[in-house]
């Protein structure tokens, strides 16, 4: 019983660490896929599927900086990379 505590306090540590916000730096690219896809391809080497890119940052090509929050229990059509959502975004 005590390893199953254990575990489940790792598993509920895990999960509150994964959906916790970052700041990334990128560019932000259209994927022409079925629906709106925009991704942030950032220097961290990692693409971020954008689920709520405003509309003034929909620019091929644009540098930027945002804050983001992984979406660990969403799905997309796109699937043209890890999810996220944008909580605060600025041009470079």
């Amino acid at each position: 019983m005590f390893l199953i505590r254990i575990f489940s306090l790792f598993f509920l540590l895990f999960e509150i660490s994964a959906c916790s916000a970052s700041t990334i730096t990128g560019t932000i690219f259209y994927v022409p896929i079925d629906g709106e896809c925009w991704t942030i391809k950032g220097d961290d080497k990692v693409t971020y599927e954008i689920s709520n890119l405003p509309k003034k940052y929909q620019k091929n090509g644009m540098l930027v900086r945002a804050k983001i929050k992984i979406l660990t229990d969403m799905s997309s059509i796109c699937m043209a990379g890890t999810l996220a959502e944008i909580e605060t975004i600025q041009a470079k």
